[in-house]
């Protein structure tokens, strides 16, 4: 994989090659957690949700939903997909290298699954430069909040660095992909999922998030609105991400902790990053943006504030 960075210069940007060049390293002032147990969360867990698998005609593995409609979530071969979503599939191992071992994609996870390479670099990127202390009272634990889960790609690779992930999504569908992706890796028992829109997620939701799992890190590849956000010149990260503003998304993670990550379009507005780092994080603050490219393609930019 090919990472390059972000070349301009903004006061409030780092700059590196890689997370494996010692100059992209940023030791963080240490902070003590404490890991409590986890409740009174509407935790989804699909073998509770009598759930079966069916294969169709065209030998589709298919669900059904709580209101009864057909989800598939796996297509026998690429004809099988939506014509729109055809051309990813020789991308397939990119996404989940395991692919052939039964993982699981809706139409619309094709293209919104986060590339397994790129997961990865983002978790150990996580993992080496910032600094988690515990405190020595009780069993030293690391958790992160997965936002906007998808099926999975980011939280896979988040397992393997953290001993808790906390996967949240609105959709059901994502949520059971998530679930039965994560078996394929067996790294489930790693991963708590809550079926939650974000967008109805009020103060105090937020405050027993942060209280009842001791978040570390939050994280989040946001909705980009689908393929078509590359018809824009510029992807206008206050008025084009949906339903949120990227101010008011990471207003709402702040009151969690200020380490934050985000995975943002290729055609973001920079300038406007800059300015909503200064106005949320402070004058003197600092973002990393890393610009991914995979296989000589640029897929996004990777946002990291502490």
């Amino acid at each position: 994989m090919d990472l390059t960075d972000y070349a301009d210069h903004f006061p409030t940007f780092f700059t590196g090659k890689s997370i494996k060049k010692k100059q992209t390293k940023k030791k963080l002032k240490k902070k003590s957690i404490h890991y409590s147990d986890i409740h009174d969360y509407e935790i989804f867990d699909p073998q509770n949700d009598n759930n079966s698998e069916i294969q169709d005609n065209n030998g589709n593995l298919t669900i059904y939903d709580k209101d009864d409609n057909k989800i598939i979530i796996r297509y026998a071969d690429r004809l099988s997909l939506p014509q729109n979503c055809q051309k990813y599939w020789k991308q397939r191992y990119s996404i989940f290298s395991k692919f052939n071992d039964n993982i699981r994609l809706t139409s619309e996870l094709w293209y919104s699954v986060t590339p397994e390479a790129i997961a990865d670099y983002i978790a150990s990127y996580i993992k080496q430069n910032y600094t988690f202390t515990t405190n020595t009272a009780s069993p030293q634990k690391t958790s992160i909040l997965d936002v906007f889960a998808g099926g999975g790609g980011n939280s896979i690779q988040f397992a393997y660095h953290f001993d808790k992930v906390i996967a949240i999504d609105i959709n059901f569908a994502n949520l059971y992909c998530l679930k039965q992706n994560s078996k394929v890796y067996q790294i489930n028992e790693k991963i708590e999922t809550i079926q939650k829109d974000w967008s109805q997620i009020n103060d105090a939701y937020l405050l027993s998030l942060k209280k009842d799992y001791n978040i570390n890190f939050i994280f989040a590849s946001p909705p980009w609105g689908g393929p078509e956000y590359l018809n824009k010149d510029t992807f206008d990260l206050q008025n084009d991400l949906k339903p949120f503003s990227l101010t008011d998304l990471l207003s709402g993670f702040l009151k969690i902790t200020k380490n934050i990550g985000l995975f943002l379009p290729r055609n973001s507005d920079l300038n406007q990053l800059n300015q909503i780092t200064k106005d949320l994080f402070g004058e003197n603050s600092n973002c990393f943006v890393a610009k991914i490219s995979l296989r000589t393609r640029t897929k996004g930019y990777c946002c990291f504030w502490c």
